[in-house]
This record gives structure tokens, C-alpha cells and sequence, in this order.
């Protein structure tokens, strides 16, 4: 242990390869430090970000140390290494005038904190500026709370968040962002701060912002590093104020080429297959945010094309793409469905893109365009391929119409990644998450698509019309190569991509 705690002082090594040439974990080797030399464990759960601003962020991040408390002249710092000595050095200079206390923090605990310090270091001066703003007798000027919106909107995108929350909590607010399908929380302000903030984030979205009683939706683009990306707005009138949900509108990250989606090489030849059809029905399934609109997206990006007349169907429009012609339909369009889509059949289309069927009547009226020479594209909210027959049926749909019009029908869920950084090995090849830095402390990083594509061959349409259960043709499928969602998850999970754990989140 002498040689450990020696290296340590030196930066020769730093505690997880202390703990590791133990062999026991980081934090069982926090707590033999904290009671064989008498270091308190600092507390993380209570951390005030505000405290960080006194240390550079470079030096907070190097040496992943933090500032939890301050009292009368004394600093307490958060460290996994409190024998460095390059690190107590470094203090003295900064806090000449305070006694230096430093506490071991649990790593798992720390590096949580760590991983969101980026996002609040200099916050609390931006937080002055707007409430030195709130109390001006100048109105016109918003450049405080400007900056806060910058600093949310592009925290958010920097995450790879998906959706940003502002909800009331309380006297304030709380902003969640959804990263990988999962919500966290990121900031948290006071009751004037968030009034101010969701006022001006309606006036860029061209809302009444002195509605405060009835829901309200628009859109507004920003410029973020030199970029324009759509952000989608929702208010909802809560108790204790009004919930503001931006979904965020990166064509960028959305519309991708299909070899670019992360299909494996079997899925990707048969969804390839499928769209070059001229006829027919192609369903794209899944449960909400099972990432089926950047799928079809995706696929209208690899047909799109000079010889192609392409026209889409959608409430709202999510993107705007060349060589589309897209048709927004619902009441605030004034369009309804069926309307739209027996217009779009005059027009001479040879693809149409339907953004969801979702009754009878619009299942109907796709199917007759799939039987009259037209390709048609569009996602149904199934658990899996062989359910979305039933779902059809039970849609009143007769099975001899899906026989013989449905091409293939895709299935899909979205799996959060591993973090490379911080995964930990359980077993064989399986790994289970942790947190650092580098994920914002959830383990996970970035997703993976989990696909199965069940092509409706002239065996299984015949299946189909016989009304065969499910179980037959799915075994039958299976005997024709047809590789089930849950079968390409395992393989994920054995080949250390993702968690055991998220797999079956998913797929039960």
C-alpha cells in the first residue's frame, strides 16, 4: 500500500489503476483509503455548480477534482486522489487565503458530477445577467436571456438530445433533455429566471406569449455554429405554469444514407430489395422514438431523384427535403388525410410516403394505392413484423389486401450503446454500464438500430390469406431466413455493443 499511496502522490498512477492492480473496484478502494487514512467522504449528492466557476475548468476536468463547499476560509475540494501532490499545489495558488480541505470522493459519484460540469461552468454569471435584466427599466434589451437560450439549445444539441423540457418544479424549473431515448435533467432555475425564459422562447416561435391557458405549437429556426437547425415547439398549460417541449430538427442527424443507419449487412440488402420495388406496400414498425421516421426518411433519400415524383403525406412535416413534395395535413393544415392522399393519386406519383396509418380508412385507401402501381412507404405502431399482420386485420383490413399487397414489413427498436469509456466486463464478452464523464454519467452513449425484416415471399402471402396463426408463419418465415429482432440484439449484447439490460428493456 506504502508504494501505492507513493505513486499516487507522484500523478505514477492514478486510483483506477491503483484499484485495479488490487483487483477491487474504485469505490471499495475510496473507502479503504477514507478508513485507513482518515479522509472524510465527501457528500455529491448536495454540489452546487456554481462553486466550480472558482477553478478553471481546464484544471477541474485534468485532475477531476471539484468544489462542493465553502465556509468562512475554508475550501472543501472533492477528489478521487487526495495524495497528488501537482493537485494540492495547484490549490495554494488559487486559494492563497483559505485552509484546503480535501475530501475522497466516491469515482462512480464524482465522475456524474464531472460529466455535467461543462454545462454549468459560468452559468451562475449568465444567471446575474438576466436578473440584472429582469430588474432593468430597459426592455428592450435581451441579450442576457439570449444567452441562457444559447446555452441550453446548444448544450442540448452537444449531448445529442433529441427533445428539451422546461417544466415548472416547485418555485422554478427544471430543464430536462432526452439523450438516447432516456430524459436528464440539466439545469435548474428560479421561478423570475424561468418566466423570463419561457417568454422569450415563445416570442421566437411567433406565440402569444401572454396566453398562458390554452396549449400552443410552432416552430422557429436557429443558428447554431453556423447551422440552422429546426426547432419544433409545444406549450402545455400545467399547474404551477406551462410546460415547453422543443423537439429538435437537425436534418443533418436525420435524414442519413441508408448504409449509414447501422442495419447489419442481411437487413440492409433486404430493406435495399424491398424499396426498389415499383409497387407495393413497405411498413415501417416500432414503438414511439424507435427511430421509424429516420428510417423512412432514410430510404426516400436513396429513391429520391430526378426520375422519380415522389409526394409525402405527414402531420406535421418533420423535414424538408429535395425532390419531395411534401403535404402537411391535420386540423391546423386544414387537410384531412384521406383528402390528401386521393389528391396526391391524381398527380401521378410513383412513390408515396404516408407519415402513419392510424385508422381504417387511411390503411384502406394506402393499401388501394399499393395495388394500383405505387410504391407506398409508412410506419405502423407494432411490436414486431409478423404483428403488424394482425394489427391490419384487426384494422378491418381483409387478409386477401395484404397478401397481395404488402412487400415487406421492417420492425425496429433503437438500443443505447455502451459507453466505451466506462463499460464494465461481467461475464465472457458481456458488459454492463457504469458512467463517466464522457456519457453524462448514464453509461450509454449514442444508439443502435435492432432490426428484423419479414418479406412477404408468394409462401407467406399464401399463409396469409389462409388466415394461418401467427405462429406458423412466423416459424415458417424463420425456416426462410427470416431472423427475429431479439436474435440480432443477443448478438449485440455478445459482441459487447450494448447491455443485457437495455436488450431486454426493449424487446419484452
Amino acid at each position: 500500500m506504502n508504494e501505492i499511496i507513493s505513486n499516487l502522490q507522484n500523478s505514477a498512477i492514478t486510483p483506477s489503476q491503483a484499484a485495479k492492480d488490487l483487483g477491487i473496484s474504485q469505490d471499495e478502494f475510496c473507502e479503504i483509503l477514507s478508513s485507513k487514512f482518515g479522509y472524510e467522504v465527501a457528500d455529491m449528492e448536495l454540489v452546487d455548480y456554481s462553486l466550480a466557476d472558482s477553478l478553471p475548468l481546464d484544471m477541474i476536468i485534468k485532475f477531476e477534482i471539484l468544489p462542493i463547499k465553502f465556509e468562512l476560509n475554508c475550501v472543501h475540494i472533492a477528489t478521487k486522489n487526495p495524495f497528488d501532490i501537482a493537485i494540492i499545489s495547484k490549490l495554494r495558488n488559487i486559494y492563497k487565503d483559505k485552509i484546503i480541505k480535501l475530501l475522497i470522493a466516491p469515482p462512480s459519484k464524482l465522475d456524474k458530477k464531472l460529466a455535467k460540469i461543462a454545462l454549468y461552468y459560468g452559468l451562475n454569471s449568465i444567471i446575474l445577467q438576466v436578473r440584472a435584466q429582469i430588474n432593468s427599466k430597459d426592455s428592450s434589451d435581451d441579450s442576457a436571456v439570449l444567452k441562457l437560450i444559447d446555452r441550453i439549445l446548444i448544450s442540448a444539441i452537444e449531448l445529442g438530445s433529441s427533445d428539451i423540457h422546461i417544466e415548472p418544479s416547485g418555485s422554478g424549473a427544471i430543464v430536462r433533455v432526452r439523450i438516447d431515448g432516456v430524459l436528464c435533467e440539466l439545469f435548474e432555475f428560479d421561478g423570475d429566471i424561468y418566466n423570463t425564459l419561457i417568454g422569450r422562447i415563445k416570442l421566437l416561435a411567433n406565440l402569444d406569449i401572454a396566453e398562458h391557458k390554452k396549449p400552443q405549437d410552432g416552430r422557429f429556426t436557429y443558428s447554431i455554429d453556423d447551422r440552422d437547425i429546426d426547432f419544433r415547439i409545444s406549450v402545455l398549460p400545467v399547474i404551477g405554469g406551462q410546460s415547453v417541449v422543443l423537439r429538435i430538427l437537425d436534418t443533418h442527424k436525420m435524414i442519413v444514407d441508408l448504409q449509414n443507419l447501422g442495419l447489419n449487412e442481411i437487413n440492409l440488402n433486404l430493406l435495399k430489395k424491398s424499396i426498389s420495388k415499383s409497387y407495393g406496400m413497405i411498413l415501417v414498425t416500432g414503438p414511439t422514438g424507435s427511430g421509424k421516421t429516420t428510417t423512412i426518411y432514410s430510404a426516400l433519400n436513396e429513391l429520391k431523384g430526378k426520375t422519380k415524383k415522389i409526394i409525402t403525406i405527414e402531420e406535421p412535416i418533420e423535414y424538408q427535403m429535395g425532390y419531395l413534395q411534401q403535404v402537411a395535413v391535420g386540423d391546423r393544415a386544414g387537410v384531412s388525410f384521406e383528402t390528401a392522399l386521393r389528391a396526391a393519386l391524381r398527380q401521378d406519383p410513383d412513390i408515396i410516403m404516408i407519415g402513419e396509418i392510424r385508422d381504417h380508412q387511411s390503411l384502406r385507401t394506402a393499401i388501394g394505392a399499393a395495388l394500383t402501381g405505387h410504391l407506398v412507404l409508412s410506419t405502423l405502431h407494432t411490436n414486431n413484423a409478423i404483428s403488424a399482420i394482425d394489427r391490419m386485420i384487426d384494422m378491418g383490413l381483409e387478409r386477401y389486401l395484404i397478401s397481395g399487397a404488402v412487400v415487406a414489413i421492417m420492425a425496429q427498436r433503437l438500443a443505447r450503446k455502451l459507453c466505451q469509456h466506462c463499460k464494465e466486463r461481467v461475464e465472457n464478452n458481456r458488459y454492463k454500464a457504469r458512467g463517466c464523464a464522457h456519457c453524462v454519467g448514464t453509461g450509454y452513449s449514442g444508439r443502435v438500430i435492432i432490426s428484423e425484416i419479414l418479406q412477404i415471399t408468394p409462401n407467406l402471402a399464401s399463409l396469409i390469406a389462409k388466415a394461418t396463426p401467427s405462429s406458423v408463419i412466423l416459424d415458417e418465415a424463420i425456416k426462410e431466413g427470416f431472423v427475429p429482432m431479439s436474435d440480432s440484439g443477443f448478438k449485440l449484447v455478445e459482441s459487447g455493443v450494448t447491455s443485457l439490460e437495455e436488450l431486454l428493456s426493449l424487446i419484452r
